[in-house]
């Protein structure tokens, strides 16, 4: 028996919404209705990213889950998480066609807490759905700064100013993947770098994008479907 064999038997998926018998940690059909999809949204337009996507809203169920596994260690709710990720990553695939997928990097202090970086491991299930090389080590925090929990959109500003760095980017295409996008800040910065070392493109993708409440009743639940990517890097549903 293999190894992966051996391990559903002792330890079989569920559902890592609600503890359900599942299929390879996905979320189950009632879970995935429980998702609020970001269709009808404004897009998202960020400096220095040619797009970007988030399929869904910051609420809920997927709050929930970004949340166990970033502070709760729960990577269990990383393959149900990159599932969601993943139509956003082959939309904008069609269009940007990127050679490698790279991930917005946490600090390296936070990285050793957790055991890993949640970023990568969303970056990973992107590039095999992709097919594409996940490189990790093209871009990396050179400077320390205070988390961006809590500070508004100028604060995050400063607070990431300078505090990227690429190196290997150069001449590529590439698809840049973080957790959540609240005022663009993380991937903002992170893009810079990248153009700074010479990618010719960036589009970005994130799981969820935080909305303002006058935003909450444009978004609309149940299963996401990809949105198109138009010209202008704006992402129309």
């Amino acid at each position: 028996m293999s190894f992966v064999a051996l391990r559903r038997f002792w330890f079989p998926p569920v559902c890592p919404g609600c503890d359900a018998p599942g299929d390879d940690d996905l979320l189950c059909g009632g879970c995935s209705r429980r998702v609020v999809g970001a269709e009808g949204l404004p897009p998202l337009i960020v400096p220095g990213c040619d797009a970007v996507l988030a399929p869904c809203v910051y609420s809920g169920l997927v709050r929930t889950l970004l949340t166990r596994l970033k502070y709760a260690g729960d990577r269990h709710a990383a393959a149900a998480l990159g599932a969601l990720l993943a139509p956003a990553a082959v939309a904008l695939a069609a269009r940007a066609r990127p050679d490698c997928v790279v991930p917005a990097p946490t600090s390296a202090s936070r990285r050793r807490r957790r055991g890993f970086d949640q970023a990568e491991l969303l970056a990973k299930s992107a590039a095999k759905v992709l097919g594409a090389p996940c490189l990790a080590g093209v871009l990396r925090r050179v400077a320390r700064r205070p988390p961006q929990a809590g500070l508004d959109r100028s604060e995050r500003l400063a607070n990431l100013d300078g505090a990227f760095a690429s190196e290997g980017a150069f001449g590529r295409s590439v698809l840049l993947v973080d957790d959540v996008v609240t005022t663009g800040a993380t991937l903002g910065a992170a893009a810079a770098a990248l153009r700074a070392g010479g990618a010719r493109r960036v589009v970005a993708a994130a799981v969820a994008r935080t909305i303002a409440p006058h935003e909450a009743s444009e978004a609309a639940g149940g299963d996401y479907t990809a949105p198109a990517v138009q010209d202008g890097g704006r992402c129309e549903p």
